[in-house]
């Protein structure tokens, strides 16, 4: 049902969007070219042509535009992993991995993108690798027990005479000493490949006087391959140490017993498949130099493999540096929930793994 759901208001979602693009498609043009698009406008069509190299990229609907993108993602992860022993909730802020960055954490990015009109082409794909361990002693619970009196009876023979002889004795008071232990290992790499078509739906001035602002909306989908790989390894130990005094008429003794035991929980998931996305992109064009865009979107939708559900969310911030070159600055966010296993093994996963990205784009 969750997934139907998803699929619904996905499909419902594109229509929408499409109708409406068409629907403003007789009065939607790329900002700065409205005065050319008209007859008798004060700027002519070669004034327009003239300045075509500071037009920004929605702007040249009418040209091939190609796009690389590398960026560098700062993950933390939020996690939930459980089973019908227990569950474990890895918790990694991402300002805590800048100074393990590229050793125990690592985000890579990188995106082409190539257009002409409304239509595109769009290959997307990121690497994220988090790895923690770490131990942990708890505090020592002692128990006392005793003293315990008792008598032994020993016999003596002397030729055909058997004497008993009672010895009294006593054990303890002891005391038993339990020292609880555990270490933790924990490894997330996730990476994803998307093979997207994009959609121009249009552009939109968001004042009637000028070009910019404008806002753009673009649809994306296609197939999306991921490579799911959670490795936890949990290890559980309880050491118990006894000292028990034992006294025996005139002699006297120390019993001292010591015993550990362990126990292990071991999950491995490594996975890869295809499934489909589908997604939008909002890009609010502010001024010449200024852009912000906001990207999102849903795969798997429960179709493909262990009921997988995915989502990317991204908003990233723009600085047009040069005519070529972009800086880009913002927050990424990765969702992930799957099962997998049956019965007695199966396992739940929901897992969030973000934080902000860097990058740059280079347009020609």
């Amino acid at each position: 049902m969750k997934s139907l759901i998803i699929v619904l208001a996905s499909i419902t979602m594109l229509l929408v969007l499409v109708s409406w693009g068409f629907a403003r498609q007789k009065v939607d043009f790329p900002p700065g070219e409205e005065m050319a698009a008209e007859p008798g406008a004060g700027t002519p069509r070669a004034a327009v042509k003239s300045r075509e190299d500071d037009r920004l990229p929605i702007q040249k609907q009418d040209q091939w535009q190609f796009f690389l993108s590398p960026y560098l993602w700062i993950t933390g992860i939020n996690g939930n992993v459980s089973t019908l022993k227990g569950t474990v909730n890895p918790a990694i802020p991402w300002w805590e991995v800048v100074s393990v960055l590229f050793s125990k954490a690592m985000g890579t990015m990188g995106r082409a993108e190539v257009w002409k009109g409304r239509w595109g082409v769009i290959l997307d794909g990121y690497f994220t690798y988090v790895g923690s361990s770490g131990s942990q002693v708890g505090a020592s619970k002692e128990k006392t027990f005793g003293p315990v009196d008792f008598t032994l009876n020993k016999q003596i023979h002397l030729g055909g005479l058997d004497i008993s002889v009672p010895i009294s004795g006593q054990i303890g008071p002891g005391n038993v000493t339990l020292t609880p232990s555990a270490s933790i290992k924990y490894i997330s790499r996730i990476g994803n490949l998307d093979l997207g078509v994009r959609f121009l739906v249009g552009t939109w001035p968001l004042s009637p006087e000028k070009p910019l602002p404008a806002l753009s909306v673009e649809l994306l989908g296609g197939p999306r391959l991921n490579s799911i790989n959670q490795y936890v390894r949990i290890n559980l130990s309880a050491v118990k140490i006894a000292n028990v005094p034992i006294d025996i008429g005139r002699f006297s003794l120390v019993g001292k017993h010591q015993t550990v035991k362990n126990g292990s929980l071991v999950i491995d998931y490594n996975k890869q498949y295809f499934e489909p996305f589908l997604g939008a992109r909002l890009g609010l064009w502010l001024t010449p130099k200024f852009l912000v865009n906001l990207m999102g979107d849903v795969g798997g939708f429960g179709l493909v493999g262990d009921d997988h559900v995915d989502c990317n969310l991204e908003a990233l911030l723009g600085y047009r540096v040069s005519k070529h070159i972009y800086a880009w600055a913002g927050y990424r966010a990765l969702g992930s929930w799957y099962d997998f296993g049956k019965d007695l093994v199966q396992v739940n996963v929901a897992m969030w793994v973000h934080g902000p990205a860097l990058g740059m784009s280079y347009a020609f």
